[in-house]
């Protein structure tokens, strides 16, 4: 067994651990590679799962499957990548979540537009670029 095998053995059993509902929103959270809010989450949450997205994400950073990280006075989510690689290989919808971010994008830059004319405007870029950075080579479904 090579290294990469154990590495990915284990992330499966870690994630195969996980109670469904949150395992079910795991699974869902590979398309943010730049990391996540909760809001974000959300828009991505599996239909027909229970609401308590916090609740599911303070879990699964308590089972170090994501970690939270505190930037400009927020709380930012992030997978480790060979995690986020494991949560894409085994969505049993990837067309379903890359549809949800989507829309989620969509609607997040949508909210940002009238921002971008004023005061506001830094933070606005700010948010955006947060928000939406890309690895390079990312590819898609």
């Amino acid at each position: 067994m090579s290294p990469h095998d154990s590495l990915e053995a284990a992330i499966a059993w870690s994630v195969d651990q996980l109670p469904g509902e949150d395992r079910a929103l795991l699974l869902r959270l590979w398309p943010f590679d730049s990391g996540f809010t909760w809001e974000a989450a959300a828009a991505v949450h599996p239909p027909g799962v229970d609401g308590a997205v916090l609740a599911k994400l303070a879990s699964l950073v308590d089972r170090s499957v994501l970690t939270a990280e505190m930037s400009s006075g927020h709380v930012r989510y992030r997978l480790l990548e060979t995690i986020r690689r494991h949560c894409r290989a085994t969505d049993p919808d990837p067309a379903g979540t890359a549809a949800a971010h989507a829309e989620w994008a969509r609607a997040f830059v949508a909210g940002r537009v009238p921002l971008l004319d004023g005061p506001r405007l830094g933070g606005a870029v700010h948010e955006l670029a947060a928000e939406l950075a890309k690895s390079p080579g990312r590819d898609r479904p």
